[in-house]
C-alpha cells in the first residue's frame, strides 16, 4: 500500500481550487461558446497561471494495438502528456525529466516519462479552467490530454478497464516499473491511477457533452469500461466490511482508500449530474463507503475528519480534502443531506 500511495503529496490539491477561476481580459474576449461556459462571477484577473503545466506537455507518438488505442488514433497518432517532473536548468528555467533513472543507451526511464496519475489530474485542471473561463486553449489541451489517458487504459483481455501507469517518450508503455509499483503490472488490479482516470473521464464527459457529443460518448464508454473493472473488485464488495483497529470499515473502497475513492467520486458525480445513470449508481455505492469513514466531531480526534485508509486508522493525511469535497458533491447530486453533513463536519 505504501508504494501505491507514492504520489499522495504530489499535486494533490492542485485541481480542487480551479472550479471558479476568474478570467483575464484576453480570455474575456473569447468565443460565444466560451461566454456560455463562463459564470457571471468570472471577471477580472486570472488567479492561476497554467504556463508551467503547458510547458510540461509533450507530443507522444502512439500506435494502436489490440489492448491500447484512443480516440481518432488513425487520423492523429499523437497524443499530449505532461512530463512527470521538471528540474531547474541552472539558468532560471526548467527541463522536463521522467521518473527514476534514464538509460543512456535506450533513452528509457526506469519508471517512465509520463504517468497516468498526473495525466488524469492535468486533464481535470484544463477541464475546470475551460469550464470556468471559456478558454479555448484549455478546451483543446483537455482533449489532447484525455486522449493520452485513454491510450493508457487497457481495452481488452483480463485487465480490461484498468490502466497502465507509466509511458516512455516514444509511446512505449511500462507496465512494470523500477522501483516496483503495486499492483504490478500496473493494470493487473484496481489502483489509485484507475480512480483518477474515472475522475478525468467523468468530468470530461460532462464538459464535452454539448460541445462535442461524439467525443463525450467516447469518454463515457471509457468511463463505463473503468466501472466494468471496478465491478470485478471494489464495487463487487459493496456491503462487506473489514475489521481494522477495532472498527468495522467498508471493504468496497478503491484500493482500500477513501482518498482514492473520493477522487473517482468526483468524476462519477460530474457524469451523474450530466445524466449518466450508471455513474449515479456507482456514486451512491462509493459515497456510502466514504461516508462510513467519517468521524464524529464530538468524539475528539480526528475531529470529524474522513479517515483515509482501511488498513490503519492511524495512517493519516489530509490530501487536499478530497473526501469531504467528494461527499459534498455526492450530497448535492444524490440529494443526500447526510453526505453533505459529513462533508461539513
Amino acid at each position: 500500500m505504501e508504494t501505491t500511495r507514492r504520489t499522495f503529496l504530489t499535486l494533490a490539491a492542485t485541481t480542487s481550487a480551479l472550479a471558479l477561476l476568474p478570467v483575464d481580459a484576453a480570455v474575456a474576449q473569447g468565443t460565444a461558446a466560451g461566454s456560455a461556459l463562463r459564470p457571471a462571477s468570472a471577471r477580472g484577473r486570472r488567479l492561476t497561471n497554467l504556463a508551467h503545466l503547458r510547458f510540461l506537455l509533450a507530443d507522444v507518438p502512439v500506435v494502436a494495438s489490440d489492448t491500447h488505442t484512443t480516440e481518432g488514433i488513425a487520423e492523429r497518432p499523437v497524443v499530449r502528456a505532461p512530463w512527470t517532473y521538471a528540474d531547474t536548468d541552472g539558468a532560471g528555467g526548467y527541463r522536463p525529466v521522467g521518473g527514476g533513472t534514464r538509460d543512456a543507451a535506450t533513452g528509457y526511464w526506469s519508471q517512465g516519462a509520463y504517468n497516468a496519475d498526473d495525466i488524469a489530474r492535468a486533464a481535470v485542471v484544463f477541464l475546470r479552467d475551460w469550464r470556468a473561463t471559456g478558454d479555448p486553449q484549455s478546451r483543446d489541451d483537455a482533449r489532447d490530454v484525455l486522449r493520452s489517458l485513454a491510450f493508457l487504459q487497457t481495452v481488452s483481455g483480463p485487465n480490461a478497464g484498468r490502466v497502465v501507469l507509466w509511458q516512455q517518450e516514444d509511446g512505449t508503455l511500462t507496465p512494470s516499473a523500477i522501483p516496483v509499483e503495486l499492483p504490478d503490472p500496473s493494470d493487473s488490479a484496481e489502483s489509485y491511477w484507475l480512480a483518477r482516470t474515472v475522475w478525468a473521464f467523468g468530468e470530461g464527459y460532462a464538459a464535452y457533452r454539448t460541445e462535442d457529443p461524439a467525443f463525450a460518448e467516447f469518454l463515457r464508454a471509457r468511463l463505463h469500461l473503468c466501472l466494468d473493472a471496478l465491478a470485478r473488485e471494489s464495487l463487487g464488495r459493496a456491503g462487506q466490511w473489514v475489521r481494522s483497529d477495532g472498527r468495522d470499515l467498508p471493504a468496497w473502497l478503491i484500493a482500500g482508500g477513501a482518498d482514492a475513492t473520493a477522487e473517482a467520486m468526483l468524476g462519477l458525480a460530474a457524469a451523474a449530474e450530466a445524466g449518466d445513470d450508471r455513474s449515479r449508481t456507482a456514486l451512491q455505492t462509493y459515497a456510502e463507503g466514504v461516508a462510513a469513514m467519517a468521524t464524529d466531531p464530538d468524539q475528539g480526534w480526528p475531529f470529524g475528519a474522513v479517515l483515509p485508509w482501511t488498513g490503519s486508522l492511524g495512517f493519516w493525511h489530509a490530501w487536499g480534502a478530497a473526501a469531504p469535497e467528494a461527499l459534498a458533491r455526492a450530497g448535492g447530486v444524490l440529494r443526500r443531506p447526510d453526505l453533505s453533513a459529513a462533508a461539513v463536519a
